[in-house]
């Protein structure tokens, strides 16, 4: 195994082609890990597709150097480089959120181009990434790298301490992390034991009986499993897309749905934060004294409209469809 201060690799690790040793390193996971679950991450990143196409700004950016800050955010790895800024800017924090979904943090680099005056931001796997004791490294497994002369050669094992200065790194709020780790314990139990299992206690059909009695009784079945979810789901305010249930008041849903916007609000200024502090360290790589702070305006929905509209829901003063339209409109 190979030490080596070095830029890091973007080579993606496929868990078939590695041993027992780099799984238990490389933390790769599965992209269809249960109904629920899947549900819940789609609903989550719902709020960052509700930016586009607004004809206003979206962001402000407060800096002391523009050009810094434009060569920094120009060349943004995002899924599409060709929209507006605020466009790429709401897809970068997007693609975050969905790897603290998925991974619970996110890395990006930053690379310079030698005689050119570009700075590439290029997001990185979190698979084999990891903080330890203040340093930054990424573990690269063995692997196959093509020879000049068609060629394959196979190398060792690395682990790369990466410069600090060039890495932008994202987590959790904490208070989130708990909430969202404290619902998934559920989630995964309730995906575990789905409707399928309760098929499973129905008798078989037969020809000798062909309309079998079963004591089963899967209404209440039904009503343990949404009573789970919702006990689990109090914290997030995630619904789990029930909204046909006789035994749920309109004001339940509109206190849950608030509760639910507030934490993807509260998740996506968390982000924006995070962005601000992490351009603004990486920035000082070339100009000692640079400042960058990312915002939205009043484009974008914000916590204390949530705020204000819970409270004015609470004393009466505003329907159900407002409520429920500026949510899924916001």
């Amino acid at each position: 195994m190979k030490f080596l201060k070095s830029a890091p690799i973007r080579t993606r690790h496929h868990q078939n082609n590695l041993n027992w040793f780099d799984k238990l390193v490389v933390r790769h996971r599965k992209r269809t890990e249960g109904f629920n679950q899947n549900m819940f991450r789609e609903d989550f990143l719902n709020i960052f597709h509700h930016g586009n196409g607004r004809s206003g700004k979206s962001f402000d950016i407060e800096t002391n150097d523009n050009d810094l800050a434009a060569r920094l955010l120009t060349n943004v790895e995002t899924r599409d480089r060709r929209g507006r800024a605020d466009e790429r800017l709401l897809g970068l924090i997007e693609e975050i959120a969905q790897s603290l979904v998925w991974y619970g943090r996110a890395f990006y680099f930053i690379q310079d181009h030698d005689g050119r005056d570009e700075i590439d931001i290029i997001s990185m796997s979190s698979e084999n990434i990891f903080k330890i004791a203040g340093n930054i490294i990424q573990y690269c497994p063995s692997r196959l790298e093509g020879r000049g002369d068609g060629g394959e050669d196979r190398t060792s094992r690395e682990v790369r301490f990466l410069d600090r200065r060039k890495i932008l790194h994202f987590t959790w709020p904490a208070s989130v992390r708990r909430k969202i780790t404290s619902q998934n314990k559920v989630l995964v139990t309730l995906d575990k034991h789905d409707s399928a299992v309760a098929i499973g206690f129905q008798p078989q059909v037969t020809h000798e009986n062909p309309n079998p009695h079963t004591n089963f009784d899967f209404k209440q079945w039904r009503e343990a499993h949404d009573l789970a979810l919702y006990r689990a789901t109090r914290e997030t305010g995630w619904n789990g897309r029930k909204y046909d249930s006789e035994k749920r008041s309109d004001f339940f849903d509109c206190h849950r749905l608030i509760r639910f916007r507030r934490m993807q609000l509260s998740i996506r200024d968390n982000i924006l934060t995070q962005l601000s502090s992490e351009l603004t360290k990486a920035g000082r790589h070339y100009s000692e004294n640079f400042r960058m702070e990312v915002s939205t305006t009043d484009q974008l929905p914000s916590i204390s409209q949530l705020d204000a509209m819970e409270a004015s829901l609470s004393r009466e003063e505003l329907s159900f469809k407002e409520v429920i339209e500026f949510c899924f409109r916001s």
